[in-house]
């Protein structure tokens, strides 16, 4: 069995993906939501200006899915 992760900035790219692959033959496996943190840079910078703004340096989270091959 081929195992594949891949990683999507958003839902709706996701579903696009999850059709074509399931067309192709692959299961989904799952799916997570996956936090990427912090961005230093736009969280220093805010937290110079002003520090509740601060909090709106947290990245945009990304969508992994994992497929599989089906036999």
């Amino acid at each position: 069995m081929k195992t594949i992760i891949k990683y999507y900035t958003s839902q709706s790219a996701a579903n696009r993906a999850i059709s074509r692959m399931e067309a192709r033959g692959f299961r989904v496996i799952s799916v997570q939501t996956v936090d990427r943190g912090w961005s230093l840079l736009k969280t220093g910078c805010l937290g110079l200006i002003f520090l509740p703004l601060a909090l709106l340096g947290k990245r945009k989270p990304i969508i992994q899915v994992t497929f599989q091959r089906t036999q």
